[in-house]
């Protein structure tokens, strides 16, 4: 007994460590930031006084938005909100003729609908995983630990080829079955190969399909031959809006944010679905132009005729990826077909490729993914499948970081149907961000384009007013190399100015082309190279946006403002300028009904509220549904109010201010810092310095 009990005090003090442990743990949520314990320990005096842990987090530019809570345990978290890429130092969107809507990471009307998913769970198969691939691309068969199956295993490698034209969901067999020792690092010089283990009785036990990076038959030419041209990496994620980015992928954007991406806020898509969005970026074309509401935004020489969608049209010079190859850079063509009929420029009007777009394509390698894993749009044993499709890229760029290179991406399979999966890719990118940053020259000889080529089209969050918004404004965030800023500074100073302006993938391809050192398309300039600053004056029209695309906001008329609560809206404009430039005490606002006499409601038009993805679509809407209110509206703000400055004086200063109102919750709140009009422009950050 005296043993138990002995046993029992040893058991009890243990728990109590894991207790004091725990308590001194941060506990990560799933929201951004890297959270630092900062442990306060109890005065000598009063031993009563519990201990205050507090969870600190970096500071953000809005950090405004978040709130201290406190908990049971004692402890102080701080829910910190999300990244912001806002650049107001040169332009602001308020500025702009076209009223785009400037949408916080987490609207309340998608709220409900926001999952955060930091991990995926992939089981093992019961032999456990034999041939493991490195981030090198080498492969290494092992037995696993503390198998007891081991003796008389064997391990074969063999190369995958074909899924062309016709038969682009058949993956061929080239040449001959090669064995892998075992316990040994090996490189293999193929793109798409396949491994398959067997036991002693010649059972299948272990299979899994892998990329590498060949040798090239003709080494590209170096990036330091031309030091005026640079490489090109755009990493596409289908589905993928700017504030879903933002909410979604905390790690990435940390790094983003490090190196300074410019992202662009009122970037609008052209077409609903992938490939009428991401043809344009490649090729400054577009297809089926009448049908989808292009024909009075594009020139007749932008349109690929019919007839050759199923032909030939991608093997002609005028693809981009084409035209690099050409000049002997490497090219990479790494496209998550989602399925083994499908791929970006393999489904409905569209036979695939004659012949490899790229020297580095890899279509035979997602095609047996797809063919033979029921898993295959998450995990193939232990391995998820999101980062093994990002280290393609990575691999890639880190072989060709020196030389002449283009690389498109394009991840689908996560994200198509489901918003929130998108978080899944968030650390695989930040960490290939890293590796790439720490052992390479890729971010001293390339730019890279993060974007998504469209918004959410499928799940139940594009049904409301935000989603309609997020779906039709897509991610993009561009690196710019120092060596570009540094030689090229006027062009780099545009880019950061059109970060608020109306832009589109058309703007895009001619910015590619100027960063490749390619002529202008052969009809001329299709949209406008982002090295040239965008007017403020611009429409949908002018960016080559359809209608039922177009997310200018429209005036809703006062009759909309009759529900406001005046003291509710008088408060949260309020708010807009709560926080203040240093050289002001406070700011005086109108009074909430002379404040209203300055106030317009705008919402996006009919169209782009209902989700019309066609013209024709548009036809069967009855003129009431048209005419239907919408329940949110941006409340804009133009007209004077009072700054009270710290020297005791004040100036009267005539600025634009929005905020958003929700008539179904019933709520305001702001969106952006205003903009100041008179007695200069200026963002109210930067107001005192240029006063």
């Amino acid at each position: 007994m005296p043993r138990l009990k002995s046993l029992q005090q040893v058991f009890v003090g243990f728990v109590l460590v894991l207790i004091g442990v725990a308590l001194t743990v941060s506990v990560y949520t799933g929201f951004p930031g890297s959270f630092t314990l900062v442990t306060e320990p109890p005065k000598k005096d009063d031993p009563t006084v519990p201990v205050t842990y507090t969870i600190a987090a970096p500071e953000y530019e809005n950090d405004k938005l978040s709130k201290d809570i406190t908990v049971d345990s004692g402890q102080e978290l701080k829910i910190v909100k999300y990244h912001e890429f806002y650049n107001f130092s040169l332009t602001h969107p308020f500025e702009n003729d076209c009223k785009y809507p400037f949408l916080l990471p987490v609207e309340p009307d998608i709220e409900p609908n926001v999952r955060h998913y930091r991990r995926i769970d992939c089981k093992h198969n019961s032999s456990g995983v034999i041939v493991e691939q490195l981030i090198s691309g080498d492969i290494i068969a092992s037995c696993p630990h503390g198998s007891k199956h081991h003796k008389g295993l064997k391990c074969r490698l063999i190369e995958l080829s074909g899924t062309l034209k016709r038969d682009r969901g058949k993956v061929k067999m080239e040449g001959p079955w090669m064995d892998i020792p075992f316990n040994e690092r090996i490189t293999v010089n193929k793109n798409n190969f396949m491994v398959k283990c067997v036991d002693k009785n010649d059972n299948e036990v272990f299979k899994n399909v892998y990329a590498g990076v060949k040798e090239p038959e003709n080494p590209p030419r170096l990036a330091s031959e031309n030091p005026n041209r640079f490489g090109v990496n755009i990493l596409v994620f289908d589905s993928t809006a700017r504030a879903q980015f933002l909410r979604h992928m905390p790690e990435s954007v940390e790094f983003m944010k490090r190196y300074n991406f410019s992202v662009l806020y009122g970037h609008t898509k052209v077409g609903d679905n992938s490939a009428i969005n991401l043809v344009p970026l490649l090729s400054g074309r577009v297809f089926h132009a009448a049908s989808r509401g292009l024909e009075d935004r594009v020139r007749p020489d932008q349109e690929i005729p019919s007839n050759q969608l199923k032909q030939d049209y991608w093997e002609k010079s005028e693809f981009l990826i084409q035209q690099m190859r050409d000049a002997g850079c490497a090219t990479l063509w790494n496209d998550d077909i989602g399925n083994k009929n499908y791929g970006l420029l393999n489904y409905y009007q569209f036979n695939g490729f004659a012949k490899p777009p790229a020297e580095y394509y890899y279509r035979p390698f997602y095609a047996q993914i797809y063919n033979s894993f029921k898993t295959a749009h998450t995990c193939i044993e232990h391995d998820f499948l999101g980062r093994r499709y990002i280290e393609i890229w990575e691999r890639f760029a880190s072989r060709f970081h020196k030389n002449c290179h283009f690389a498109f991406n394009f991840f689908t399979a996560l994200t198509h149907n489901k918003a929130s999966d998108l978080e899944l890719y968030d650390r695989p990118l930040a960490n290939s961000f890293a590796r790439l940053a720490s052992s390479s020259e890729l971010f001293q000889n390339s730019f890279v384009f993060v974007m998504g080529d469209h918004g959410q089209r499928i799940e139940p969050i594009q049904r409301k007013y935000t989603g309609r918004i997020e779906e039709r404004m897509p991610m993009v965030g561009i690196f710019v190399p120092q060596k570009f800023r540094e030689t090229q500074p006027e062009k780099y100073q545009n880019l950061v100015r059109n970060q608020n302006r109306l832009t589109s993938n058309f703007d895009l391809h001619d910015t590619l082309r100027e960063i490749l050192g390619l002529p202008e398309h052969s009809g001329g300039p299709v949209g406008q190279s982002l090295f040239k600053e965008v007017p403020t004056n611009r429409n949908c029209k002018a960016a080559h946006v359809p209608e039922n695309f177009c997310v200018c906001m429209e005036n809703a008329g006062p009759d909309w403002l009759k529900d406001v609560e005046t003291d509710k809206l008088e408060a949260a404009f309020k708010e807009t300028t709560s926080i203040r430039p240093s050289c002001v005490e406070n700011v005086v606002w109108p009074k909430a009904e002379q404040l209203l006499k300055s106030v317009s409601p705008f919402t996006i038009n009919w169209q782009a509220r209902l989700g019309i993805r066609y013209p024709k679509d548009g036809q069967k809407v009855k003129e009431s549904d048209k005419k239907e209110p919408s329940k949110l509206a941006d409340l804009e703000f133009n007209g004077d109010v009072i700054f009270s400055l710290k020297n005791a004086t004040s100036i009267t200063v005539s600025l634009i201010a929005r905020v958003r109102w929700d008539k179904f919750r019933d709520s305001y709140h702001s969106i952006a810092e205003p903009l100041v009009l008179r007695p200069f422009k200026a963002t109210l950050s930067l107001f005192c310095g240029l006063g």
